[in-house]
C-alpha cells in the first residue's frame, strides 16, 4: 500500500531510518533506495533497446530481444497502474475479486447542477468499473 508506506517512511525518516543509515554508512536515505527499483526498469528498457538495435546490425536474431522489450514496456505500466488503484478511497470491496486491471483514466464527470465539470479516475475490471 503506497500511501501507507510513504507516510511511514515520512514519519520515521528522521529517526529511525537515519539512524540506520548512519549506523550502516549507507550514502542514501531511504527515499533514495525505495525509488531504485522502479528506475531499474526504466534502465532495462534503454538496455534492451540498445540489445535489440546492436544485434540486428550483426545480422542476428532479434526475435526473443524484442519480446523482452515489450515485456519491459508493460511492466512499469503494470507497476504504476496497481499504484494507483491502491490509492481507490472508500472502496470496501476485495480488489483481487474484480479480476484483472484493463484499462484507467480520467473521466470528466458534468453534473448539470454545477456548471464545471470534475475529473473523476475511473478503473475498469473485468467484473466492475469503480
Amino acid at each position: 500500500n503506497k500511501p501507507k508506506s510513504m507516510s511511514l517512511v515520512h514519519e520515521f525518516r528522521d529517526t529511525y531510518f537515519a539512524e540506520v543509515t548512519e549506523r550502516l554508512g549507507y550514502r542514501l536515505g531511504i527515499e533514495d533506495y525505495l525509488i531504485k527499483p522502479v528506475q531499474r526498469i526504466m534502465k532495462y528498457q534503454l538496455l534492451l533497446k540498445d540489445f535489440v538495435k546492436y544485434t540486428a546490425k550483426a545480422g542476428l536474431d532479434t526475435t526473443e530481444l524484442k519480446k523482452a522489450l515489450d515485456m519491459m514496456y508493460i511492466v512499469p505500466k503494470k507497476a504504476n497502474d496497481m499504484m494507483n488503484v491502491g490509492m481507490l478511497e472508500c472502496f470496501t470491496g476485495k480488489i483481487q475479486a474484480l479480476g484483472q486491471l484493463i484499462m484507467q483514466d480520467t473521466l470528466m464527470v458534468v453534473d448539470p447542477e454545477t456548471p464545471k465539470p470534475c475529473k473523476r479516475q475511473v478503473f475498469l475490471f473485468e467484473q466492475l468499473m469503480i
